[in-house]
């Protein structure tokens, strides 16, 4: 230790400033507490500074104490809150939203007529029938396993198959639809070779939708059969029946 002191510095009162530091003495860890002891503030002669030294020994902590951090950390791994998964969307939440995100589309090929019944027209449409589609039957995938009360559930309670059927039949009259109608307007033309396959691509969509909501519920196509079959029929007369024949052979 050093330790040095005047002898009127016994005089004023002392403030001190501590600095500490981590080194080793004889293979322990120490901690050096460096106290720097002000005398009175008129005193300008930094020689006469006092600096006193005292080493305190660092301990590592204890098994019972490592025990019981680790014990603390445990449970509040444990007791975190569990993630809570969304329930799948319900089929006639799906078949709803199926419909809104449709009409505008359909509308609009609907609207196609001989000056605009181009490829770069009707493409993108049909683009993005395939893609609201396609994202439908991810939806209906997700409810698989899932009890018949999940599946038909609706804020208002579960509804029948007759009641699901009437939700799905206006994506399907939609598109098949708006599929004659551009139909109508290039038959006959050179655009037909251009667009039909347009538009077997985006009807041929539908067909993941019904095989894989009809498994989930028994009836669905049955129910369909009276709504969609007059339109498959007039799809059949327009060269467009190998994409519709999953429905048209139940029917």
């Amino acid at each position: 230790m050093f330790y040095a002191r005047l002898p009127w510095q016994r005089r004023f009162s002392r403030h001190y400033l501590r600095f500490s530091e981590c080194y080793k003495f004889h293979g322990l860890p120490l901690l050096s507490l460096i106290r720097l002891s002000f005398p009175h503030p008129s005193l300008t002669n930094k020689s006469q500074l006092v600096f006193q030294t005292t080493h305190y020994p660092l301990t590592m902590p204890s098994f019972t104490q490592v025990t019981a951090l680790a014990a603390v950390a445990f449970a509040a791994f444990t007791n975190a809150a569990p993630v809570v998964r969304a329930d799948p969307t319900p089929l006639p939440a799906i078949f709803t939203q199926m419909v809104s995100d449709l009409t505008p589309v359909t509308s609009a090929l609907s609207s196609i007529d001989s000056s605009n019944a181009t490829e770069a027209v009707v493409g993108p449409l049909t683009n993005q029938v395939t893609t609201i589609l396609t994202g439908a039957v991810s939806e209906i995938s997700a409810l698989a396993g899932s009890p018949l009360s999940t599946i038909l559930s609706t804020a208002d309670g579960v509804i029948s198959v007759t009641d699901a059927a009437n939700l799905l039949a206006p994506v399907l009259t939609m598109v098949y639809g708006a599929a004659q109608d551009v139909l109508n307007v290039v038959d006959s033309s050179p655009a037909a070779s251009v667009i039909t396959p347009l538009l077997n691509e985006a009807i041929g969509a539908l067909d993941p939708v019904l095989s894989t909501a009809a498994p989930l519920v028994d009836g669905l196509f049955a129910a369909l059969a009276p709504i969609v079959g007059p339109v498959v029929n007039t799809l059949n007369g327009l060269g467009l029946g190998p994409v519709v024949s999953l429905l048209g052979s139940l029917i």
